[in-house]
C-alpha cells in the first residue's frame, strides 16, 4: 500500500481547502465582478463561451475527485490517477488564460461580463502558484478600474501571501489545525485592523465570515481595551 508522504497530504488538504473557500465565496457574495460596460476591450462570444466552459470544467472535475476519494480514499491509484488529471486540466485552463489576458487585458466585468469574470478568477485561483505572483499585477489594475470586486482580489492577495509564507491581510484563508483536529484562520497581518481592511473591499467582518464556516473566532483586542 502505498503511503502519502506529509507534502502530498498537504497538497491534498490545500485544494480541498481551495475548493471550498471559492464555493463559500460565491454563495455569500455572489459575481460581484461588477462595472458598468464601457464598450472597451470586449471579448469574442467564443472566448467568453470558453470561460464558461472552463468553469464548469472546473467544478466537474473536483465533484469527480471528491467522489473517487469518497470511493476509493486518497491513497488509491484511482485517486491519484484522477488528481493527476486534475492537475492537467488546471495547466491547460491556465494556459487559455494567458492568452486572453495577454491580448484583452484581465477579463473582467467589462471585457466578459459577471460570468466571465468570476470564471477567470476560479482559473486564477487553480493556477500555479507562480502564475498568479505573475499576473496579481493585472488583477489588481484590474480593480483600480472596477473590472473585478476587492473580495476576489482580496482572496488571491491572502492566498499567495500564504503559500509565500507570509501572514495574510484580509483572513479570508483558513487551514487545518492537527491539535484542534479542525479549521482555524491562518495567522492574519495587523489583526486587530483586519476588520477595517475587510470593510474596505466590501468584505463581512471577519468573526461572522468565519462563524458561516463553523469556525469560532474572537477578534483581538487593542492594548488600550485590555487595560
Amino acid at each position: 500500500m502505498t503511503i502519502f508522504t506529509p507534502m502530498i497530504q498537504v497538497e491534498i488538504m490545500n485544494r480541498k481547502l481551495s475548493l471550498f473557500i471559492i464555493v463559500f465565496f460565491l454563495g455569500v457574495f455572489g459575481s460581484q465582478c461588477m462595472a458598468d460596460d464601457d464598450g472597451s476591450g470586449i471579448l469574442p462570444d467564443s472566448l467568453k463561451e470558453l470561460l464558461d466552459q472552463m468553469l464548469a470544467d472546473d467544478l466537474m472535475i473536483r465533484q469527480q475527485t471528491d467522489s473517487i476519494e469518497t470511493l476509493f480514499g486518497d491513497k488509491s491509484d484511482e485517486y491519484k490517477k484522477q488528481c493527476k488529471r486534475e492537475v492537467e486540466q488546471d495547466k491547460r485552463h491556465q494556459d487559455e488564460l494567458e492568452k486572453i489576458i495577454l491580448k484583452y487585458g484581465w477579463p473582467g466585468n467589462n471585457r466578459a461580463g459577471a460570468n466571465g469574470c468570476f470564471a477567470a478568477f476560479v482559473v486564477l485561483q487553480h493556477s500555479s502558484h507562480e502564475f498568479q505572483k505573475k499576473y496579481l499585477p493585472a488583477v489588481l489594475e484590474a480593480q483600480k478600474i472596477k473590472e473585478i470586486s476587492g473580495s476576489y482580489v482580496a482572496l488571491l492577495v491572502d492566498r499567495i501571501r500564504m503559500f509565500d509564507g507570509e501572514k495574510q491581510v484580509y483572513g479570508s484563508q483558513v487551514v487545518w489545525d492537527e491539535e484542534k483536529n479542525g479549521l482555524v484562520v491562518y495567522p492574519i497581518e495587523d489583526e486587530e485592523h483586519v476588520d477595517e481592511r475587510r470593510a474596505e473591499v466590501g468584505l463581512m467582518p471577519l468573526a461572522i465570515y468565519l462563524n458561516r464556516m463553523g469556525i469560532e473566532y474572537e477578534s483581538p483586542k487593542s492594548d488600550s481595551t485590555k487595560k
